[in-house]
């Protein structure tokens, strides 16, 4: 039975579930942050599952260099014997969820998820070339990190506001995006550290294999310092009284205490648990702290 359990476990870790419900976590909170019904699983919250899961197992075999990119490249890629039956499976299970799921949005939503989808794309596949060489923007010094912090950030707090209502000020709206921005770039760096070596090896330029990993670590520090102050500025302009000021700001500052502990244990000898586990799983302790907070003190 042990061995069954800790196979599930491994699984959801692993194939990516676990990531898919920190992403529905952060909208889940951006509602409870905007004071927004934030416990239901609506289309906005399936699509946000669905896709992280897609996004996240479509990237483990989508990002070869040497190809270039079309859909019948992809589809070798696909059917290639060195992927197991477990990855496709999982690749079909994310298209269909979120096809589906799509198809239940506002057109709103479809619209602006068009540019968004894009950039997810590009982020994924080497799609231009540089220097001889196809290039993805994750191949791309600064733009990696940005442009994942960016993309998590539009996709847990923009569309919330776009398919939930208007319903908070644009001031409001601007520290929300900012704020998991600020946060999502922070945990980020430690994937940075991790793969600076392999990035390396193939000619990648990241701001570790730059700067260092004492460099990269501060930064990381520097960024989650922002992110509380953006809190402080947040909960004291658009909270009605300081009891809520005071929970929600204790959540946020452990949440950003518990990421600012892993930034500096991030070491190269981490495992896959470290990464998958503890470093994605700051989003969804984030989310719970919030909400404990809320019914407990």
């Amino acid at each position: 039975m042990s061995g069954l359990i800790k196979r599930v476990i491994e699984f959801i870790v692993f194939r990516n579930i676990f990531i898919a419900i920190a992403t529905a976590c952060l909208v889940a909170e951006t509602r409870f942050l905007s004071g927004k019904a934030w416990c239901t699983i609506d289309a906005l919250i399936a699509f946000t599952f669905f896709s992280t899961f897609l996004v996240y197992n479509f990237h483990s075999f989508s990002n070869d260099p040497e190809h270039e990119f079309s859909v019948p490249q992809l589809f070798k890629d696909f059917v290639n014997p060195a992927i197991s039956l477990e990855q496709r499976v999982c690749v079909g299970v994310g298209i269909i969820g979120t096809g589906v799921a799509f198809l239940f949005l506002q057109l709103k939503v479809m619209l602006f998820l068009l540019p968004v989808g894009l950039i997810t794309l590009a982020y994924s596949l080497p799609v231009f070339k540089l220097q001889n060489r196809l290039h993805s923007l994750r191949d791309i010094i600064y733009v990696k990190i940005f442009t994942v912090a960016v993309v998590w950030a539009v996709a847990t707090t923009l569309l919330s506001y776009i398919n939930d209502g208007k319903n908070i000020s644009i001031g409001h709206l601007f520290l929300l995006f900012s704020e998991r921005l600020l946060f999502i770039y922070a945990i980020t760096i430690t994937f940075e550290i991790r793969d600076r070596h392999s990035e390396a090896a193939i000619g990648n330029r990241t701001i570790p294999t730059v700067y260092g990993v004492a460099k990269s670590k501060m930064l990381g520090y520097v960024v989650l310092v922002a992110y509380c102050i953006l809190v402080l500025i947040r909960e004291y302009f658009y909270e009605s009284s300081f009891r809520e000021v005071e929970k929600q700001a204790l959540a946020l500052f452990f949440s950003a205490f518990s990421a600012a502990l892993l930034i500096a244990k991030t070491i190269d000898a981490r495992g896959r648990w470290f990464y998958k586990f503890l470093i994605d799983g700051t989003m969804i302790e984030q989310f719970l702290l919030l909400i404990l907070v809320q019914n407990l003190c």
